[in-house]
């Protein structure tokens, strides 16, 4: 051992034993704000679209569930190239492992076909928010004997031909209720740009219109931005609101269908909310939980308890840089949450982009990894879009030139397992997980880098109280107590042994 690790290290124990030493300090008992990293994370494939072509934004829109997948690409053209923003949606399923295209569906001249995407079973709902000269549609497809059918066109309610809805500009479904927002839509009476969203019943093969506004609209709000649905309950995101938060706060609006008709019930805001945050830019619904985004600020999680919606968290990426695009979409399943941040630069650069994986557990939401693509490159634009189904994440990259040239998009596939006994801890700090390198079973390389030093002895100490090493203590139970717990017996066992190996 080299005198300046010696030197260290016996500092380092000194603390470790209750002593004071000058410059240092004990933290015993001080919780992390490391990632508990629970849930790893592996790239299993790269989808790039197999006719692509540059400025088709392939991966614009994503939407997962089970083994299928729909991606829009909302720039694509027609075969001859002479007319862009034609857009096109691309469905893949996965067999044995594997994912492959299966359909392509296409838009006319100038309708941005793909816009929006959403999944359930077997139907699909895809905006076209630049049709009709930008008035907007969607279309609803549905899967029957492995093809997939155009089953129903819809348009929105109050329209002037002259000025732009954006119908279809956000789509969501739940079994035979659609929610359709129209950002744009001044309606009558008219309000510029206030926006509407619309909800699509359908009951014995015909289908009802409900236009949804908010009580206190006024211009320029852009309600309808995000939506989301499910059973009796809807979701209107209004990201440029102004409320007691300020301009362009944002809010979320909630309405609630009661004996076949919709009403108003809520309106959410940020309990810190403040002017230009874009809250409810994005929108993910599970059950009882709703995730809203914030327009490069964090998102939000709110949950529903006797009929009222509160707010009970606020997600922070551990890096997160004020630059970022934190909340660029957001993607919701079960107790696992997925936030894209499009403009994120590390670690491939600036707007390269990458995905946050948190998972709640206990009642508190805490960060378990961060996905970034493994060819990624600056201005790619990866979390633009986001989905998740169960243990699978999908990531759209829509600005990605790799294989099909400039903005030409791609999505990317990850399986997102839970770590289980015997798989090894995740990282401690993030960055590459611990190792076991003489294979007793415990993990004293800390930072991963193959070798066991007094760095790893140090990152232990300050670390050792964390939800990284706490939940894992198993493989860090170095003194070999029983049962298994990370107490400061650990620490001085690890120094130990670092002191009876040749540094």
């Amino acid at each position: 051992m080299s005198q300046m690790s010696r030197r260290q290290a016996l500092q380092l124990l000194a603390v470790a034993g209750g002593l004071s030493v000058a410059g240092e300090s004990a933290t015993a008992g001080a919780r992390s704000d490391a990632m508990t990293n629970s849930v790893a994370a592996t790239q299993t494939t790269k989808l790039p679209a197999s006719d692509g072509a540059p400025k088709e934004y392939f991966g614009s829109a994503v939407a997962i569930e089970g083994d299928r997948a729909l991606i829009g690409a909302e720039g694509d053209a027609p075969d001859t190239r002479d007319t862009e923003d034609n857009g096109a949606a691309y469905t893949f399923e996965r067999s044995d492992g594997s994912w492959s295209q299966q359909t392509k569906r296409k838009g006319g001249a100038n309708e941005n076909f793909g816009s929006a995407v959403a999944l359930d079973g077997d139907t699909a709902l895809i905006g076209l928010h630049s049709a009709k000269g930008l008035i907007g549609r969607a279309r609803l497809y549905e899967w029957a004997s492995g093809s997939l059918n155009l089953r129903e066109k819809f348009t929105p309610e109050h329209f002037t031909p002259s000025l732009s809805a954006r119908f279809g500009n956000s789509v969501a479904l739940d079994g035979d209720t659609l929610l359709i927002g129209a950002p744009r839509e001044w309606g009558d009476p008219p309000v510029v740009k206030a926006g509407a969203a619309y909800v699509f019943e359908r009951s014995n093969d015909e289908w009802n219109r409900t236009r949804l506004v908010a009580d206190d609209r006024t211009e320029d709000e852009y309600f309808g931005r995000a939506v989301a649905v499910s059973g009796d309950t809807a979701f209107v995101g209004v990201p440029f609101s102004e409320t007691s938060n300020g301009y362009k706060a944002g809010s979320v609006y909630v309405f609630e269908r009661s004996g076949g008709s919709w009403s108003q019930a809520a309106k959410l805001t940020a309990d810190d909310g403040d002017i230009n945050d874009s809250f409810g830019e994005s929108l993910a619904l599970e059950g009882s939980t709703i995730l809203i985004g914030s327009g490069g600020d964090s998102p939000y999680v709110f949950e529903r308890s006797d009929g009222n919606w509160s707010q009970q968290a606020k997600l922070t990426a551990t890096d997160r840089d004020e630059d970022d695009a934190f909340g660029s979409d957001v993607a919701l399943d079960g107790t696992t949450a997925l936030i894209g941040d499009s403009f994120d630069a590390d670690p491939n650069g600036p707007l390269a982009g990458s995905a946050y994986v948190f998972e709640k557990s206990d009642g508190n939401w805490s960060q378990q990894t961060k996905l970034s693509a493994d060819d990624g490159d600056p201005n790619d634009e990866f979390g633009y879009s986001v989905a998740l189904s169960g243990d699978t994440a999908l990531v759209g990259a829509f600005l990605d030139e790799d294989p099909h040239g400039l903005k030409a998009g791609s999505a990317y596939v990850f399986d997102l397992s839970e770590g289980s006994e015997g798989d090894g801890p995740g990282p401690v700090v993030g960055g590459d997980p611990p190792t076991d390198p003489d294979g007793d079973g415990l993990y004293e390389d800390i930072d991963g880098d193959g070798e066991f030093t007094i760095g790893d002895v140090q990152l232990f100490f300050q670390y050792r109280d964390s939800d990284a090493i706490q939940d894992n203590a198993e493989f860090f139970n170095f003194s070999r107590g029983e049962p298994a717990e990370v107490t400061i017996a650990d620490v001085q066992e690890l120094f130990q042994e670092l002191s009876n190996t040749d540094e």
